[in-house]
């Protein structure tokens, strides 16, 4: 049931529960809808996807509706171009890198970063690192951290922008404890450069690595359609 008219529902639920929250049912819907049944319906499908709540006849969003209204127009409740903020580790110890293999999609039997996550409205850098750091890989990481840069990255499909990823890269060689081969969601393997060349990679991974030293800025775009990874420029 994924019309123009469902799309503007949503829309206008998300516009007004932007804004307000314990709303009525009967100040969510307008005239306009027609159909009270068709609108509880899309309404009732928020509800199942945890972006809207309801309690005693009102409605809300959810933390994870406020989450995906970080990426919404106040005005329209469209969807801001905005990259995805990435922050991303590469762990190093004398001649070998931290690899980590996701045993989940998109990036599922693909190695990559030791440790990546999505950096979360308000939430400290370092903090957030050191959390990741210590959740999945099974090491307390020290306070030895380097920035090194930002990978601006754009994936293209049928010339309309599909995925945009900004990744912050940290490195360090400051850490201890023991590593967890393997948990629920990855796998982690230290690894020298050539063997993880060797290894099926998630896209740019080789390229972050081989630039990691630089400390710059790199902005990248990706066609889908031929596979091609096209340098833009670096600042």
């Amino acid at each position: 049931m994924n019309t123009p008219l469902s799309e503007a529902m949503r829309k206008h639920i998300f516009k007004v529960l932007l804004f307000n929250e314990n709303v009525s049912f009967s100040a969510l819907f307008q005239d306009a809808f027609r159909s009270s049944s068709q609108f509880t319906y899309h309404l009732n499908q928020l509800i199942k996807e945890n972006l809207v709540e309801k309690n005693n006849q009102k409605y809300k969003l959810s933390s994870k509706g406020k989450e995906v209204a970080n990426y919404l127009s106040s005005e329209t409740a469209e969807n801001i171009k905005q990259p995805l903020i990435v922050i991303a580790l590469l762990l190093k110890k004398n001649n070998k890198v931290l690899t980590s293999c996701s045993k989940k999609e998109p990036l599922k039997n693909l190695w990559g970063l030791s440790c990546f996550a999505k950096l979360r409205f308000g939430e400290n850098v370092l903090t957030c690192l050191k959390n990741n750091c210590s959740r999945h890989l099974g090491y307390g990481l020290g306070d030895k951290i380097h920035f090194n840069g930002i990978f601006n990255i754009k994936t293209i499909h049928q010339k309309q922008l599909l995925l945009h990823n900004q990744i912050l890269l940290f490195t360090s060689s400051d850490f201890k404890g023991e590593l967890k081969e393997e948990t629920l969601t990855r796998k982690n393997r230290w690894v020298t450069l050539k063997e993880l060349a060797k290894l099926p990679q998630y896209p740019d991974n080789q390229f972050i690595i081989k630039k990691a030293h630089l400390k710059i800025f790199f902005e990248l775009e990706r066609e889908i359609e031929s596979e091609t990874l096209s340098f833009i420029y670096s600042l």
